[in-house]
């Protein structure tokens, strides 16, 4: 949607407090009103453009806003019509963005409120407030609020890792978000342009239940090409999770030198027999990349269910680095298992 042609100063027969828009036809003034209300936080009594979203009218400065977007600099050139609509004989625009979501924005360009550090510290930004940022600076081309919001996405989402998106986490130093937010991610990826968003809002998204299929195909919801894709690679994250544990346990190679943890039982016999157990009893679970990469060297005990401590301390953190090193290299891969491109992907997450 043209954000020009979805803002157009109209005269408008509901309003409080506008003045009576003249008829160029009968020299007759308009004279209905309807609930429109200054906002609260941003109406500048010195303002020069009254900016109207939903039933909130926001009063601000014009040539701060023509100076910080474009769109908004295109939007008061526009030649007007004798029937301008004003309030407080201040020039009236109408848009149709949430007025909830316009004042974010308004009050970065207006007033300098920083969402995303306090006293030169880092806060952890609340996603519908992030999120609305991304979406009305690139509707408004704020190429430069745009810009940091996004940077702010792209490191909560290197930060999180493996790890599943939890508020108040050590992992939403960044951004404070639910993890059903990931859907949200995805389409803030697809509006920007922004494709290295997508690997981890995809491993996100394998995270959810049935919240993953609500709305799917509308226009807050999944895609069937976005929900294809998340449903395949998480399958092959299955699959890539019980291949990189069996092997790591194949290749044990016990260095301890009391290896005998019960008697006539060593390191390498028990792996190989955690091996036959899984095999005869089909004992491993099926496990999550997120579940074993944030179970603090408790691998063993999430992936057997029958587990017994058979293996020395040494080689129970042998086997854990070795699952971890092998973690990162399907971490690298992490595009193509979503049949996602790899450009500019990180290798490994921080």
């Amino acid at each position: 949607m043209d954000p020009i042609q979805d803002a157009q100063p109209t005269q408008s027969r509901k309003r409080a407090r506008t003045d009576g828009a003249e008829d160029s036809s009968s020299g007759t003034s308009s004279s209905a009103t309807v609930t429109v209300e200054q906002d609260a936080e941003l109406w500048l009594e010195d303002g020069n453009i009254v900016i109207v979203a939903g039933d909130l009218a926001f009063r601000a400065y014009r040539g701060i806003l023509a100076r910080r977007s474009e769109v908004f600099r295109d939007l008061f050139s526009i030649p007007n019509p004798q029937q301008l609509e004003t309030m407080d004989g201040v020039p009236v625009v109408r848009v149709s963005d949430s007025p909830e979501e316009l004042r974010y924005l308004l009050m970065v360009l207006c007033c300098g409120t920083n969402y995303f550090n306090e006293q030169d510290e880092a806060i952890a930004i609340k996603f519908p407030v992030l999120s609305a940022l991304i979406r009305l600076s690139h509707k408004y081309a704020v190429h430069d609020v745009l810009n940091q919001a996004l940077s702010r996405l792209k490191k909560h989402r290197k930060s999180l890792g493996w790890k599943v998106a939890k508020p108040g986490s050590a992992s939403s130093r960044y951004v404070d978000m639910e993890p059903k937010d990931a859907i949200a991610v995805v389409h803030l990826a697809v509006l920007t342009d922004t494709s290295t968003l997508l690997p981890s809002a995809y491993l996100q998204c394998t995270s959810l239940g049935p919240e993953l299929f609500e709305r799917a195909g509308q226009p807050d919801g999944l895609s069937a090409h976005d929900l294809s894709r998340i449903i395949n690679g998480k399958a092959l994250l299955v699959e890539e999770g019980a291949k990189m544990i069996f092997v790591a346990l194949k290749c044990l190679t016990c260095s301890y030198d009391n290896c005998l943890v019960q008697p006539d039982v060593d390191c390498q016999d028990a792996a190989k027999r955690l091996l036959r157990m899984s095999a005869v009893r089909n004992l491993v679970r099926l496990t999550s990349l997120q579940e074993i990469s944030d179970c603090n060297g408790e691998i063993l005990n999430l992936v057997w269910a029958e587990y017994d401590p058979l293996l020395c301390k040494a080689c129970i953190a042998s086997f854990h680095e070795d699952v971890l090193y092998r973690l990162q290299h399907v971490w690298a891969r992490l595009p193509g298992i979503f049949d996602l491109p790899n450009d500019g992907w990180d290798v490994a997450p921080t």
